[in-house]
């Protein structure tokens, strides 16, 4: 048997940068045939309802302000670029 020490382990530290955006949770109340359609397609989609939902307002609140590309402009953004 040989004498050796025994192997020294070096403590590896991983360092998560996490940039969490806040999210707040909120109560919907659905019809419950609305409910099961919502389900079937958040799981056609492989997806959630919340994610879905998440989603479709994203695109909405964009539209409105402006943030999306497919957006029509509104009035007053035409009449600030003249």
């Amino acid at each position: 048997m040989s004498c050796c020490l025994p192997h020294k382990r070096t403590a590896r530290k991983l360092v998560l940068h996490v940039i969490a955006e806040m999210k707040t949770n909120i109560t919907l109340k659905l019809d419950a045939d609305l409910l099961r359609e919502a389900r079937i397609l958040a799981a056609e989609e492989g997806s959630s309802i919340s994610r879905l939902l998440a989603a479709r307002l994203e695109e909405i609140v964009g539209k409105r302000i402006g943030l999306c590309s497919c957006a029509p402009a509104r009035p007053s953004q035409v009449a600030r670029r003249s």
